[in-house]
């Protein structure tokens, strides 16, 4: 788990401060050392002929070349496989041809170095990074296919003077590229922060990103589009080609269509074969595993499958929240039924709004609730009290299940197609028993996610008015026609959350959050194989009797069966009224923010905004957060309210 640093500059030298910079802005994705590789000539010839420097874990001072730089690569080093120094990278292979920037793991890494030993390839350190950069220099491109686990990587060919840029399937790991404006080479990081910390592209905000978040809380705007003009995102599972002479963008992996099965109890097998598997992958590590407790059935079921793996009651499961909360006792309960080592870590009551902004900083991207919240206090207490770099999350379980309440109307729709709407009705009634929120909050959100308009009427909250901006223009502009929609059958809601919204929002989440306190998170549910597997299950299986992720509740029959039939939890998504009344007496932030907005376009007007909702004001705070327009006195004026009822 580390962070990646990318210069290339085709027509003239830059400094290599810049690039120094950069690995700087990024140093808390890998604490434990930062390593740069460095041409200043023109193509490189002959091969290898990179200047190349490593500072270990305390800061020291990088050298200061005599020369430009051409093309530079940095790398941060969070060690986890190898911590020896003959694994640090930018690692070049043998021959000097290839040098290799990555940031992940490659969970089947030792099969993997199995298979090169036999092809006559022998590697000499225990890293995955050497696998990789081996298994690139015999298979290419398609060596991407074997790969089972979360990863982003540069990879130079000092040869052919090209760099080659992936990102596995589900975009886990995140990867950033932008061009200069004069076309004149490429920037590329792990994290925004790092693209911006070049001095190469200017940090601004895109002017129709920023309209779609402030007004309609979108906050991905297009498949590889960011909020900020001049920087994209590589999409998963796809590589890209760079050269000077142009680019080339191909994809090795796709989301498997739907193809239901007949799946019952008696045939839970495979999913939970699967299910274990990446349990067992996630859990290579030659550091200490914990897992993140909610209570819930996505980490409950993997805190069960690690715990047997790892034996003697070792494993480290860790719950934030406040103790009389129904989910933390559920988290309790899953603990002693696990049996593992449970660290409650009681949240407060209040958080300084100078953690808030810490958190907004953290996350690079808006978040459209509060809730990211929780896991930032979890994961601070996790890094700061007991020393666990690397952490299994259940994120992904709801995608792949299809648990959403929002899935319920398609899921319906198919079960009518093939069985007859009386049946589909009959099924739709026994979800409607069981689902733990009230069912005018259901029918909202099922309405919010299956119709643009509906969920305009819920994220607008008075954000139109106050910008002037007309709502049916804010539904027809691009960044809202792609991160919302309208009704969609299963397969395509499916496919939208998984690859547009829920999961990609939640994973770019997870990593920032994590890798701001140098924490490696992993997701065993966010596995290609297993979100596959799931894409054939039954929608009467996943949903049976009404009990959502009903395979979840039978796959471990060992489980505490209180916890595995529980339908009263409900995650941590802050409930609205939670929100802090941000816009009540702020009016001076809002005008100072006036002249950052007006650069986008777009005009307050104080009198709406005073009348913003907390929802709606939520995402303009962010926004002033992001753009530096916050100081500590007025950050020190806030305070906010902790929802009792939430944990993470």
């Amino acid at each position: 788990m580390c962070g990646i640093s990318v210069i290339w500059s085709w027509n003239a030298l830059t400094a290599p401060a810049r690039l120094h910079r950069m690995v700087a802005a990024q140093q808390h994705r890998g604490p434990d050392g930062a390593g740069l590789a460095v041409w200043d000539d023109e193509p490189a010839a002959p091969t290898g002929a990179a200047r190349t420097h490593w500072t270990g874990p305390v800061h020291a001072t990088w050298p200061a070349p005599a020369h430009g730089m051409r093309f530079g690569m940095g790398h941060n080093l969070l060690a986890i496989q190898d911590p020896d120094d003959a694994a640090r990278q930018p690692m070049r292979d043998p021959s000097g041809r290839w040098w290799l920037t990555y940031n992940g793991e490659i969970y089947n890494f030792p099969e993997l170095r199995a298979d090169l030993a036999r092809d006559g390839v022998h590697c000499t350190t225990h890293s995955d990074t050497e696998v990789l950069l081996a298994l690139w220099v015999r298979h290419g491109v398609g060596s991407l296919a074997r790969l089972r686990g979360m990863f982003a990587f540069a990879l130079y060919d000092a040869q052919d003077d090209t760099l080659w840029l992936a990102r596995d399937p589900f975009g886990i790991k995140p990867l950033h590229v932008a061009r200069l404006a004069d076309g004149s080479g490429v920037v590329v990081a792990s994290e925004l922060r790092g693209i911006h910390a070049s001095g190469l592209v200017p940090r601004a905000w895109d002017p129709g990103a920023l309209r779609a978040f402030l007004a309609a809380g979108v906050n991905r705007p297009g498949p590889t589009a960011t909020c900020f003009t001049g920087v994209q995102e590589l999409e998963p599972g796809t590589v890209m080609q760079v050269r000077p002479d142009g680019t080339s963008v191909h994809r090795f992996h796709t989301l498997a269509d739907i193809d239901i099965a007949d799946a019952t109890i008696d045939r839970i097998e495979p999913l939970r074969d699967r299910f274990e598997e990446s349990v067992r992958l996630h859990l290579r590590s030659s550091r200490e595993v914990g897992v993140c407790l909610s209570g819930g059935l996505d980490s409950a079921n993997i805190a069960y499958a690690a715990s047997r793996m790892v034996g003697d009651g070792a494993l480290q499961c860790f719950t934030v929240g406040a103790a009389e909360s129904r989910d933390v006792r559920l988290a309790v309960q899953a603990a002693r039924s696990c049996g593992v080592r449970h660290h409650l870590l009681t949240s407060p009551t209040t958080v300084a709004m100078r953690d808030v902004a810490d958190m907004i900083t953290a996350c690079e991207t808006p978040n459209h609730t509060w809730g990211p919240i929780n896991q930032y206090l979890l994961l601070r207490r996790i890094a700061g009290e007991h020393g666990v770099s690397v952490l299994l999350n259940g994120q992904g379980g709801d995608e792949a299940l299809s648990a959403y309440a929002w899935f319920v109307p398609p899921l319906a729709d198919a079960i009518a197609r093939r069985d007859g709407p009386e049946a589909a009705a009959t099924w739709r009634a026994a979800c409607a028993a069981r689902e733990p929120m009230a069912p005018s909050v259901t029918a909202a959100a099922q309405a919010m996610y299956h119709s643009r308009r509906a969920w305009m009427g819920t994220f607008d909250g008075g954000a139109c008015a106050a910008l002037g901006l007309d709502p049916r223009e804010v539904v027809r502009s691009d960044p809202v026609q792609y991160f919302l929609n309208d009704a969609l059958d299963w397969a395509g809601t499916r496919r939208q959350q998984l690859t547009v919204r829920e999961l990609p929002h939640l994973l770019r989440q997870e990593d920032r959050l994590a890798m701001w306190f140098s924490i490696e998170s992993r997701v065993p549910f966010v596995d290609p194989a297993l979100v596959d597997l799931c894409g054939h299950l039954d929608p009467a299986f996943l949903y049976h009797d009404g009990y959502a992720k009903y395979p979840l509740r039978v796959m471990q029959p060992a489980l505490h069966a209180p916890l595995r039939w529980e339908t009263t939890k409900t995650g941590y998504w802050a409930p609205h009224s939670s929100m802090p009344p941000l816009a009540a007496g702020t009016a001076a932030l809002w005008d100072a923010s006036a002249g950052m907005l007006a650069t986008a376009g777009l005009r307050t007007n104080p009198a709406a905004v005073a009348r913003l909702s907390p929802l709606a004001a939520w995402r303009f705070f962010q926004v002033l957060a992001l753009s530096h327009a916050l100081d500590d006195a007025a950050l020190a004026s806030f305070t906010l309210p902790m929802a009792p009822t939430q944990a993470a």
